[in-house]
């Protein structure tokens, strides 16, 4: 217990603050920021209090509770990132600065840690989340007074999951009290939450964030389960329920034996009698006289029978009590005599005889049924005698009373219990005639067997995979006593297979590492046949031996000459087989080893070798130790390449000869194969076909321009494929030009040619006096040239970016530049000089080696597209001779995202399929139904490389830019 005082506001108002210097310390570097503050938060106000209240709600009204608060950076005092930069916390924050603050103006204050209760609530549970910080501020001859400047907030509004629990009572609790009260906690909730009770008779007395509910009328005797259920105006709510009893009526005691005034001649003294109670349990009656203890208790029936244990003379009163569940006590005396010296002639001896005993055997924790008779020495018939009924292993040992009754007309019938705690073996059964005035006492003590009932309990798996190794536990107790029966043979029986075992000190029993090797339905038995003591027992379970699956996902079709991933899951329904081995082979020649990982699942990549045959073959998994294979058809194929030469230009009426030639990925000729020639000439498609010869060259096509036709005329070649080869395409156009005086050159291009770098040239040609100026064409947009005649030739170079790669480029990645000088002749020019201007780099000068060739390396930190320009002017010539590109750097993980980004929706434009909220996952399933099965590799790698690039952090370098590039052309080719 403790005083709380209240002072009324006048007192506080007229009383000075104490001169203690132990609480006026602040740190220097503080002072000088905090006293201004203080000051001006006080004032124009007089009394200490007024001016402690003033900073206490300036601190309340300008500062926000925040739970999530941002810590104070390292080097500032955190009072001072609080009030003036933050302006967040929590109420140690809050308090500090009070603490401080009023510091600062010369009062002296401390920080308090404590717990915040509700002082109007009599019982309420206090936890460790109701820790808090205050301030006090000591007043003369009043003390420490408290204040608290923790702006107000919504403190049991949490973050997660809206729930609401009852803490008391516990369930199944036995109260007796007239006052109930029902408290809990609920959070998650906004402060407009209600509660709600299934019970007319209790009403709300406490909600803030914890609740008690106190019954408002008197609660009757018996069961009751309470439900308390929540909501807010934001849809959240939780329910919780309690089942407990009421328990106000106290036990009822009755002493049957001996009843008042009773007198006792017997040595042996018993009081017997019976409980009347509801609610018992495992509680058992007691006696006020240490002289007795409890010889017999039946929790069922309520009868019991408390023995003396020394002798006993004189006047007795002895009071037997019982306290239930619910602490309710109950209790009855009695008052006797017992007489220590009897004369014998005054006692008839008499003879007890057991006549029935349920088979002399008995099993622990039953009823056992006992039959008897008592007759006098002149074989008359005795009345009214106790006769109490008790097992002893032996005359002379412990006796454990098991149930009492009354004679009457010579014979008794009594039901005695077994108690469960009784060790199981071989007993005498005793019935003991108690002697009063007139007759002396007997007994009669037959042999009995008591016995357990047992309990057989079986743990295995439900379902094992075939081949591994798993464990049966098994134990053997006692049905009633739990009690564990050791030294026994039990028998496991799975299938058709039986191991004997014995059982452990704990009754256990284990076999470790059964194997079963055939998928299907099994039975496993845990049998006890019974002992001596103990009644027979069994239990079984099912369980499942699973087959073992190999599932391949690696892809159906090899490319000779590229990078193959051999991949797959083996599982047993949804179980996976862990860290095994695989033995893979390929085409009969080729094996590899893999192991699978803790999700069943296997991945390996090999290079399929150049010298490969083409054609279907096999790929074989192989679980060695299971003797689980799947065999899986593979084909493997070819690229190809589809090149054209033809005339740059022409001129109407001129013919239009196109020789196409097709090669694998060893640039042999592919041959006995059919090339497609598509082109549109004013608006009507033409369509040629013609296989290749043994040289894989189809010069397949003559036509003649129109005469009035000129403009640019485009074609494309196609190869479509065959069992062998992928296909390939190749795109073309010529420019048709009217006749000109002045035209009298032509150039060929030979397309499609492999080109290690990409290359960028300027061509200026000069013929006497006429000039004539041909276009070059760009590659995709992003290169142009000029050519005039008679001028030496300037390119840029770019060795990393590789054909079809376009001009694009990794940020903070060295990007080599090469420049290469010829002249007329396409002889190189050396030592000279050329000026190579990067945006936002700036210029360098080059000098050209022997070979015409310079170069540079640049870093890019910034994104953006960069414009590149050489330029060299030639001795005597008055116009320079230049080169340009363009370049654009990215982040290349947002590059691959752009990249998926227009993928998915081109696959949208051509697949009607593909909807808007597709998962790439979605996308892929949707689309492997839509294309090929060449197409799903590249489809496979589009959604990885998207994946690793969107969801992950992993790093993307341009061997992913690539891969996705490549992926992405090769699945619209």
């Amino acid at each position: 217990t403790y005083t709380h005082y209240d002072f009324d506001l006048e007192t506080l108002k007229d009383t000075d603050v104490s001169l203690n210097t132990n609480y006026l310390a602040v740190p220097p570097e503080l002072l000088e920021k905090l006293k201004p503050l203080a000051l001006n938060i006080t004032s124009n106000l007089n009394s200490p209090f007024e001016k402690l209240s003033a900073i206490e709600d300036y601190l309340r009204n300008n500062y926000k509770y925040d739970l999530n608060y941002t810590r104070a950076p390292t080097g500032i005092d955190p009072v001072e990132w609080f009030l003036f930069h933050s302006k967040k916390g929590v109420c140690t924050h809050f308090n500090s600065a009070f603490v401080l603050l009023a510091r600062s103006i010369g009062f002296p204050a401390r920080l308090v840690a404590g717990y915040l209760i509700n002082p109007s609530v009599e019982y309420q549970i206090v936890k460790p989340k109701q820790r808090h910080a205050y301030a006090e501020v000591l007043f003369e001859n009043l003390g420490w007074i408290t204040f608290d400047a923790t702006a107000p907030c919504n403190c049991y509004k949490k973050a997660g999951t809206p729930t609401l629990k009852i803490v008391y009572p516990s369930q199944g609790a036995y109260i007796s009290s007239s006052k109930i009260t029902i408290a809990g906690e609920a959070y998650g909730f906004y402060k407009n939450a209600e509660l709600y009770v299934n019970h007319t008779g209790f009403s709300l007395t406490f909600w803030d964030g914890d609740f008690a509910f106190d019954n408002s009328t008197y609660t009757q005797d018996g069961e009751l389960t309470i439900e308390v259920s929540i909501s807010d105006a934001a849809g959240n709510n939780a329910s919780d329920s309690v089942k407990f009893t009421v328990d106000n009526t106290p036990p009822k005691v009755f002493i049957s034996f001996p009843s008042n005034g009773t007198s006792i001649a017997s040595p042996t003294i018993y009081v017997n009698g019976t409980i009347q109670e509801l609610n018992k349990g495992d509680v058992e009656p007691s006696i006020n006289d240490t002289r007795f203890t409890l010889a017999y208790w039946n929790a069922s029936t309520g009868a019991f029978s408390f023995i003396n244990q020394t002798n006993i003379s004189g006047e007795v009163n002895v009071e037997v009590s019982f306290v239930d569940l619910a602490g309710n006590v109950g209790s009855n005396v009695v008052s006797f005599t017992v007489k220590s010296e009897v004369s014998p002639s005054t006692h008839i001896p008499t003879q007890t005889n057991i006549t029935s005993c349920s088979s002399n055997m008995a099993l622990k924790g039953s009823a056992l049924y006992v039959e008897g008779s008592v007759f006098d020495a002149n074989g008359n018939p005795v009345s009214n005698l106790n006769v109490v009924i008790y097992i002893a292993k032996d005359k002379s040992g412990v006796i454990t009373p098991i149930g009492t009754g009354k004679v009457v007309d010579g014979y008794f019938n009594i039901t005695c219990y077994i108690s469960k705690e009784i060790n199981v073996g071989d007993y005498l059964i005793i019935a003991e005639t108690i002697g009063d005035d007139r007759y002396e006492g007997s007994r009669s003590d037959p042999p009995l067997k008591v016995l357990a009932e047992t309990v057989v309990e079986l743990s295995s798996p439900d379902r094992v995979i075939m081949g591994r190794g798993f464990t049966v536990n098994g134990t053997l107790k006692e049905k009633l006593s739990g009690q564990p029966i050791v030294n026994e043979t039990v028998c496991i029986t799975i299938n058709s297979k039986s191991y004997l075992l014995t059982t452990d000190n704990q009754g256990g029993i284990i076999i470790s590492n059964v194997t079963l090797w055939q998928p299907g339905n099994y039975t496993v038995t845990l049998a006890f046949n019974g002992s001596d003591y103990y009644l027979s027992g069994s239990c079984s379970k099912e369980l499942r031996v699973l087959a073992i699956t190999i599932s391949p996902t690696t892809n159906e079709t090899f490319i000779r000459g590229e990078p193959a991933s051999i991949s797959g899951r083996v599982y047993a329904e949804d179980m996976p087989l862990d860290f095994e081995s695989l033995t893979i082979k390929f085409d009969e020649n080729t094996t590899f080893k893999a192991q699978t990982n803790s999700d069943g699942y296997f991945n390996i990549t090999f290079n399929v070798p150049e010298s490969q045959t083409l054609g279907e073959t096999s790929m074989e998994y192989l679980l060695e130790y299971y003797s689980v294979k799947k065999t899986q058809k593979i084909k493997v194929m070819a690229r190809t390449i589809v090149r054209c030469m033809n005339a740059n230009t022409l001129k109407p009426e001129e013919p239009l000869n196109i020789t196409a030639s097709l090669t694998d990925n060893l640039n042999q000729p592919v041959a006995n194969t059919t090339v497609k020639l598509e082109f549109s000439l004013r608006g009507e498609n033409e369509t040629f076909e013609k296989a290749t010869n043994n040289n894989g060259v189809a010069e397949i096509f003559n036509v003649t321009i129109p005469k009035d036709f000129s403009g640019n005329l485009t074609y494309t070649a196609t190869f479509e494929g065959n069992a062998f080869y992928l296909p390939s395409f190749y795109e073309g156009s010529i420019n048709v030009i009217s006749a000109s005086p002045n035209t009298n050159m032509l150039l060929f291009l030979f397309a499609g040619l492999p080109i290690p770098v990409v290359i960028i040239s300027a061509y200026i040609w000069r013929k006497k006096k006429a000039t004539h100026e041909a276009s070059v064409e760009p590659e995709k947009g992003e290169v142009g040239a000029t050519p005039k005649l008679e001028r030496s030739k300037l390119s840029i170079e770019f060795p990393q970016i590789h054909s079809p790669f376009p001009l694009v480029w990794g940020v903070e990645e060295p990007l080599e530049v090469k420049i290469s000088l010829n002249d007329p002749s396409n002889h190189p020019i050396s030592s000279a000089i050329v000026k190579l201007n990067v945006d936002k780099l700036g210029e360098k000068k080059l000098k050209t080696s022997e070979d015409g060739k310079g170069e540079a390396t640049y870093i890019f930190n910034e994104k953006g597209t960069y414009k590149i320009n050489a330029s060299f002017k030639e001795d005597g010539k008055e116009d320079e001779i230049t080169a340009d590109a363009e370049v654009r750097i990215v982040d290349y993980k947002e590059e691959v995202v752009k990249l998926f980004n227009s993928f998915y929706m081109s696959a949208k434009e051509k697949f009607k399929e593909v909807g808007d909220e597709m998962t790439p996952r979605e996308m892929q399933s949707t689309l492997m139904s839509q294309v090929p099965q060449v197409k799903h590799k590249s489809l496979d790698a589009i959604i990885s490389i998207f994946e690793v690039a969107d969801y992950s952090l992993h790093p993307v370098t341009r061997k992913e830019y690539e891969q996705m590039y490549l992926s992405i052309n090769e699945f619209w080719s």
